[in-house]
């Protein structure tokens, strides 16, 4: 068959919807003719029916290869995405047919395919997309050409062509433009704000302003919005509103995109001229754009009012007559005598009317914080330095030339005359605000305007003005002289003449100043409102003929009542009056000088010398409060802060503004040091006034600061140091005495919180030496003496046992003959001190109660709310001695109670009450530690104290919050995180529990009781576990420092002593802890005399079990036995430890009758012992191996025997006792009996490995086997089991030392050698090493094996001196080595 006949039978197949039949001829077809066109397109429409679908793509983009120019191929592919839902393979055929249709200038084919791309674009596409396919459409796009041929549609008949839309869009394209525009316009605002959110919430994000440049620059770089809005604003269909809104959105778009481009950016230049034409053209045609207008108005670069274009700022104020602009822009045209109307006769008005006041008023009315854009702040600084109000000038300024620096940058032009403008005002303001506050700073911007313009008059002025404050006088005659010189005629020469003047006369050039001034004075009393010019004038001139002194001063007195009657309110003319009544009058008229001084200082309270008088007079007065008004109204005068109450660092910046003045004033420098020492900048403050001694070496007062700045920062021993060596120039100043006292009870507290109690005893005697003594010189300062000593004895009471008992005695004595007999408040509830014996803690405790309650009978009313607190607490101290009752606690609270009534203010005084409240009411209690937090929200300790509370009537939840808020306050407070511990023991968490405790342990103040629970719980957790030696001692060192300082703090807790002394025998330091133990009896002692408490007798008991036990290893049996029996006696029938007690009791008696070779009666006891033994399999088998030991020290065959019996009947019990096991082998040993040896060490040899070194960590049975086999003479049974023994364990070091003394014994040193290769350098190995390592390299006998020898011995001997074998073995190699060399 033809290749048509196929053809054809193919196109009737598919017409029969026969899809395979049409396959099948499509494909025979293309086995003759494989570029057969239609057989292609017949196979891929034959394919996709038979959803063949990628067979069928394949066929019709191979057709479109074949034929590009065909259409059917493509038409088939349009319809195959289009029924495959492919939009964008879709869309891409339709782009292609839309280039086939415009190159063969089809126009309603290209609309009818651009039609539906728009359509599919609606449908399924992205607003971007959309917007793509809508510029398909507009003028600009490659198709609109072809487009523009079609004919205009036909509104009345829509449906006549296949392409209205299309039609309509190309004879009327505003409408698609108006949507393109904001469809973009949206696209790019929800970028903008998704893009700012996201980048706003980044880690380290910059400032939002800068995000907000650099995603307006890249949006607006790549945006064709401008491109739109200039096609909007040349159509021809474009409204005349809807230009303007067009044009004032492409200005707002130019300017965001020129602010955010960087200055470094080539493209700035041309942003800026795009952007300054848009804006200068809608000012020229006069087109009410605001934003445009406002934008001009900011970059006119102007330094004075002249330089403006005043037909630009009318027609702002007639185009936006209600924006806060044109009423500044008005009030300002007003203000320089200037109609905002555009008048042709303007002359003509301003000669009929003066619009400066309107204008002034107009400018002053506006608020300040209105004023924000740099327009409105020049005009507005510029006004309010001419009615001098310099402080609202001067922040007016300051705001603008921060926005003229954002604006320069932004706009990318400098602003040079704007931005002097600007700094003559802020100068000008800084030069006469609060002077010479302000002078360096704004000299520094007159030296920047000078540079600039050499010759402005009004930094000439300012710089005159710094200088004769500076006292500069000839610099400012000259700057004064220059300012004549650039503008003769003016008002500011006539001024600057008059300054030339006063610099002459305070040059002392008197003749010439008066005939300036006279001159001067002259031109001004022609001018009228010039009143005030002319009595400074008069003044001026009067203080230059008072200077000249003799009788020209009453010539002085003369220009000063002129002054006074030009201008009553003249200020300084009364002060020159005042000194005129005070030095000239005879004699001193001080009433009329007082008066004139009080008028002075009221009418000007900067006038400083009028101020000192009236507050020397107050002083003589002793009208105190009167010289702190006038001090407080000075110093804000000069514009600083009067020192007053919780102020200090405003009080820093008063008398650092008075320095700059006076800079070599020594009081002002204390002051300076005493106020930085009240603030808590105690460095500052000592170098203050170190610089103040230096200045006057005379004055007492600066060493005693520095003194108390020192007690500030800890250095107290300086501290009194220096306050000793003053006490020796003033004896008898209070302030000295009691800052003395003061520090050495602050230097106590801090030894006592170290543990260093002699120390702390020591100063705490001191401070009370010292508070005596200043009773003694002072009657009205009572108070602060007793106070001193009621603190120092109650820290005193904190240590039970004295060791100057003589002189604490004796300073208990001195204190007690100082108060009264009796005190009515305490009678019934506590009796004063014997003192006639040895004292104990609790009596200086007492003195401290009395000596509190004495000072509260001093204080007015007993109105003493420190003396109620003291109260409270040292009964609150004197309750837990053991003194509790309900009467106690009650009184307690109630002088608790009274100290926070008087004083509500003191966090510390609630936090105390709260704490008395604890256990008998928690509500109040709780209220008291929030009332605490509500003054003082910063003190970690009343939440550790509201933790506390929860955690006793147990609110765990709330517990755990209170104590992480403490943390979080104060990471160091230790009692937050003991807090934290208790509460994971009593959750169960042991692991936790260890390591808050651990943590609390290792802060810089730890709490005592922390310390104590923590060597509890690891002493206790180390006895219930089998460790080896070196991990007890490594477990036990850090409990013992800790426990160490523990009974520092407290030296008479019996439970913390007994605890140090178990401790510290477990270590080995037997004397040490027989110490404790004595000392813990001793207070265990005296508390059971007081109480007779059983508690306290078991305590005792206890105690002497451990001194019993400690005398014996310590070689005292006949002590220890005799302690043994205490315990014995001490025993009560009810007591649950009875069993055990006993046992240990019998127990040591019976080893001490064995030491002592009392063989038979120590075989009886400890026969007793293992009869009375409770069911404690330990303690059982202890009693029988000591019983085993001591029956074959008889040497009596028959108690061998039975010894024997009694290991292996402990071993057949339990074949894993390896103490029973250790001693049965020795046994065995030394009897030579290898039978009971193996029986001894077989059950433990023949167990694995790791439970092997569990059972047996310091290796004593593999010990004892190895001695075992070398008294057999098996030297090579003992190298394997010491092989063996150190392959299970090759971290051991004493195992390896071992192995290398038995390969040593079979004179073998190469594999010695080898065996201690790399350990003989570590410090773990110890001297042994070293020795093995030295005799095995001696017996090498070559060069090198000496040297390393010797170089081992050293060694050895360096690591442990005490040791007589390395000290042998050096011998052996020296000897070695001068044997070789002789």
């Amino acid at each position: 068959m033809s290749t048509k006949a196929l053809l054809k039978t193919a196109r009737e197949k598919l017409n029969k919807k026969d899809f395979e039949g049409a396959r099948d001829a499509a494909e025979r077809v293309l086995d003759f003719e494989s570029s057969n066109y239609m057989a292609h397109v017949f196979l891929a429409l034959s394919a996709f029916e038979l959803q063949d679908y990628e067979k069928s793509e394949k066929l019709y983009k191979a057709a479109i290869e074949l034929e590009p120019n065909q259409p059917l191929a493509r038409q088939g592919l349009l319809k195959f995405y289009e029924k495959r839902n492919d939009t964008d393979k879709l869309l891409e055929s339709l782009k292609e047919f839309a280039e086939i249709y415009l190159k063969n200038e089809d126009a309603t084919k290209l609309a009818e395919t651009l039609q539906r791309v728009v359509e599919i674009r609606r449908e399924h596409g992205t607003k971007i997309q959309l917007v793509q396919a809508l510029i398909d459409v507009l003028p600009g796009s490659p198709y609109y050409p072809l487009l523009s041929t079609l004919p205009e549609p036909d509104a009345t008949n829509p449906t006549a062509t296949t392409t209205f839309w299309i039609q309509t869009a190309i004879h009327d394209s505003f409408p698609i433009l108006e949507e393109v525009v904001s469809i973009v316009e949206a696209e790019e605002q929800a970028r903008f704000a998704k893009e700012f959110s996201a980048r706003r919430t980044r880690l380290g994000a910059p400032k939002p302003t800068i995000i907000r440049r650099e995603l307006d620059r890249e949006i607006c770089g790549s945006s064709m919005l401008p491109a739109l809005y200039n096609e909007i604003l040349n159509h021809p269909k474009a409204f005349e509103d809807v230009r303007r809104a067009t044009e004032a959105k492409l200005i707002e778009f130019k300017q965001r995109q020129l602010y955010a481009t960087p200055s470094t950016d080539t493209t700035k230049a041309e942003l800026k001229h795009e952007f300054t034409a848009l804006v200068d053209g809608v000012v020229f045609i006069k087109r009410p754009n605001e934003n445009a207008w406002n934008q001009c108005l900011q970059w006119q670069d102007w330094e004075k009012f002249e330089d403006l274009d005043q037909t630009f700022l009318r027609n702002y104020v007639q185009f936006f007559p209600d924006s806060m602009l044109a009423n500044v822009i008005k009030g300002y045209l007003l203000y320089h005598n200037i109609d905002p109307a555009d008048d042709q006769d303007e002359e003509k008005k301003v000669a009929e009317q003066d619009f400066t006041e309107v204008g002034l008023d107009v400018l002053l009315n506006i608020p300040l914080e209105s004023l924000d854009s740099i327009f409105s702040s020049r005009v507005a600084s510029e006004v309010y330095g001419d009615v001098e109000d310099y402080e609202n000038s001067a922040t007016l300024a300051r705001t603008g030339l921060k926005h003229l620096a954002e604006l320069e940058t932004s706009l990318g032009a400098k602003l040079t005359k704007t931005r002097v403008g600007f700094q003559v005002v802020f100068s000008t303001s800084l030069v006469h605000l609060c002077p010479p506050k302000n002078h360096d700073q704004a000299m520094s911007l007159i030296l920047e305007i000078l540079s600039v313009s050499p010759y402005n008059v009004s930094a000439l002025m300012s710089r005159g003005f710094i200088l004769q404050a500076r006292k500069s006088w000839q610099d400012a005659k000259d700057s004064f002289d220059k300012v004549v010189l650039t503008v003769p005629s003016s008002y500011q020469a006539l001024k600057a003449r008059e300054e030339s003047a006063w610099c002459e006369s305070r040059l002392e050039e008197y003749e010439t100043a008066i005939v300036h001034f006279q001159s001067v004075l002259q031109t001004l009393e022609a001018e009228e409102g010039r009143e005030f010019e002319v009595a400074r004038c008069l003044w001026r001139l009067g203080q230059t003929y008072w200077s000249c002194g003799g009788g020209q001063r009453e010539q002085a007195y003369t220009y000063f009542i002129q002054a006074l009657k030009k201008d009553s309110s003249y200020a300084p003319a009364f002060t020159s009056l005042g000194l005129y009544y005070l030095e000239c009058t005879q004699p001193a008229d001080t009433a009329r000088a007082s008066k004139c001084f009080q008028k002075a200082f009221e009418l000007d309270p900067r006038e400083a010398v009028a101020a000192r008088h009236l507050a020397e007079g107050f002083a003589d007065e002793r009208e105190w409060d009167l010289v702190e008004v006038v001090v407080r109204r000075t110093i804000e005068g000069e514009g600083g802060v009067a020192p007053r109450k919780e102020s200090e660092g405003e009080a820093i910046h008063a008398f650092q503004i008075a320095l700059r003045a006076e800079p070599n004033d020594h009081v002002l420098w204390l002051r300076l040091g005493e106020a930085y020492g009240k603030a808590g900048r105690y460095a500052a403050a000592i170098k203050a006034l170190e610089h103040s001694h230096e200045l006057d070496p005379a004055d007492w007062l600066a060493p005693y600061f520095i003194a108390e700045a020192q007690q500030g920062v800890g250095l107290y021993r300086e501290a009194i140091q220096g306050l000793t060596t003053l006490t020796e120039q003033r004896p008898t100043e209070p302030g000295i005495l009691s800052s003395l006292a003061s520090a050495y009870l602050e230097q106590g507290v801090s030894e006592l919180e170290a543990g260093f109690i002699s120390r702390a005893e020591g100063s705490f005697l001191s401070a009370v030496a010292e508070a005596l003594k200043f009773l003694s010189t002072q009657s009205g300062l009572r108070l602060i003496g007793w106070k001193t000593i009621t603190n120092a004895m109650f820290y005193l009471s904190e240590v039970s046992s004295f060791h100057d008992q003589e002189a604490v005695l004796a300073a208990l004595r001195k204190v007690k003959a100082l108060l009264p007999a009796e005190s009515t408040r305490l009678k019934d509830i506590l009796t004063p001190p014997d003192l006639e014996s040895a004292v104990i803690g609790s009596d200086a405790l007492k003195v401290s109660i009395l000596s509190a309650d004495y000072r509260l009978s001093l204080s007015p009313s007993n109105d003493d709310a420190s003396a109620w607190h003291d109260i409270g607490m040292g009964l609150h101290a004197w309750s837990i001695q053991g003194n509790a009752s309900d009467a106690l606690a009650a009184f307690i609270t109630k002088c608790l109670a009274e100290a926070v009534q008087r004083e509500p203010a003191s966090a510390g005084y609630w936090t105390a009450l709260g704490s008395a409240y604890i256990t008998s009411n928690p509500r109040s209690a709780q209220h008291c530690f929030i009332k605490a937090l509500d003054i003082d929200n910063k003190n970690a300790e009343p939440w550790c104290d509201l933790g506390l509370l929860y955690l006793y009537h147990e609110d765990i939840d709330l517990a755990r919050e209170a104590f992480q808020r403490a943390q979080v306050l104060d990471p160091d407070c230790a009692l937050a995180w003991v807090g934290q511990a208790l509460i994971a023991a009593g959750e169960g968490d042991v692991k936790g529990e260890m390591a808050l405790l651990s943590h609390a342990a290792g802060l810089d103040r730890p709490v005592s009781e922390g310390d104590y629970t923590l060597s509890l719980r690891v002493f206790t957790e180390i006895n219930r576990q089998i460790l080896p030696r070196t991990k007890v001692v490594d477990h036990l060192l850090p409990i013992f420092f800790l426990l160490n300082r523990f009974c520092g703090r407290q030296p008479d807790n019996a439970a913390g002593l007994h605890l140090f002394a178990l401790v510290c025998e477990r270590l080995g330091h037997k004397d040490f802890a027989k110490e404790l133990v004595n000392r813990g009896m001793r207070i265990l002692e005296r508390v059971y005399e007081e109480k007779e408490d059983p508690v306290v007798e078991r305590q005792f008991m206890i105690a002497n079990a451990t001194l019993a036990r400690l005398l014996l290893a310590t070689g005292e049996p006949e002590d220890s036995m005799i302690t043994f029996e205490t315990v014995l006696g001490l025993l009560q029938e009810e007591d649950a430890l009875k069993g055990v007690l006993e046992t240990q009791a019998k127990l040591g008696i019976g080893m001490g009758q064995a030491v002592l070779r009392d063989l038979q009666e120590a075989i009886l006891s400890l026969q007793y012992a293992q009869g009375v033994a409770p069911e404690d399999e330990k303690l059982r088998a202890h009693c029988s191996i000591l019983l085993a030991q001591t029956l074959w020290s008889t040497r009596n065959a028959e108690y061998c025997e039975m010894a024997k019996e009694e290991l292996l009947k402990l071993v057949s019990e339990d074949a894993r006792n390896l103490p029973a096991i250790n001693v049965l082998a020795g046994l065995g040993i030394l009897t030579k009996d290898e039978g009971l040896v193996d029986a001894a060490v077989s059950e433990i040899i023949s167990l694995p490995p790791d439970e092997r070194v569990a059972l047996d960590h310091d290796g004593n049975v593999d010990y004892l086997h190895i001695q075992y086999l070398l008294s057999q003479g098996n030297l090579a049974g003992a190298i394997s089991t010491a092989q063996k023994s150190l392959f299970f364990e090759p971290s051991n070091v004493v195992k390896l030392n071992t192995l290398a003394a038995l390969l040593l014994k079979m004179r073998y040193p190469e594999g010695t050698l080898a065996l201690l290769s790399g350990h003989e350098g570590e410090l773990k190995s110890g001297s042994t090493t070293l020795i093995l390592g030295a005799v095995s390299n001696l017996l090498l006998g070559t060069n090198e094996g000496l040297k390393s020898a010797l170089r081992n011995a050293q060694r050895a001997v360096m690591v442990c001196p005490g040791k007589a074998i390395s000290w042998q073995v050096l011998a052996c190699v020296r000897k070695s080595i001068e044997g070789q060399k002789s």
